[in-house]
């Protein structure tokens, strides 16, 4: 069906695919450059954020909201929460040595400056309420569960 699009439908698919395919020559390409082989999980990141940014700039006429418009409230929030969450983790990643204990205390701070930093950061008064709600919602259900099985 793809290969019987015109038009607009067709330059989206041939710009998607061939940003799919980009993956693995931009692994290719950090591993050849020398880079550590943790960015061969890296850089598909780079490649979501572009399809993304495509796929914006291919709905932009449908969408009542400018192209500033979306990237100052969904790029920048993401990327401001992003970068910030991963100060800390990054800090103890290069300072403390190499081992389980690390990987342990960079995981479970990666949770939590994550965690934190979106309901602080990434989330308005409504969402952080919402949020809140469905915490409160998991923790009595969780409670429940926890009392019935104490019961038997």
């Amino acid at each position: 069906m793809a290969k019987l699009a015109t038009g607009a439908v067709r330059n989206y698919q041939l710009s998607i695919a061939f940003l799919s395919m980009l993956d693995f020559a931009l692994a290719w390409a950090v591993l050849a450059a020398g880079f550590a082989p943790e960015w061969i999980y890296i850089t598909p990141l780079f490649v979501v954020i572009v399809k993304i940014a495509v796929t914006v700039w291919f709905v932009k006429g449908d969408l009542e909201v400018s192209l500033y418009e979306v990237f100052r409230s969904v790029y920048l929030p993401v990327a401001i929460v992003g970068i910030i969450s991963l100060i800390l983790p990054f800090l103890l990643h290069h300072f403390m040595a190499q081992g389980w204990f690390r990987f342990i205390v960079v995981l479970g701070t990666s949770l939590v400056c994550t965690g934190a930093t979106v309901y602080y950061l990434g989330c308005n008064h409504d969402e952080r309420l919402q949020l809140r709600a469905y915490a409160s919602k998991f923790l009595s259900r969780f409670r429940k569960t926890v009392y019935k099985n104490e019961k038997d």
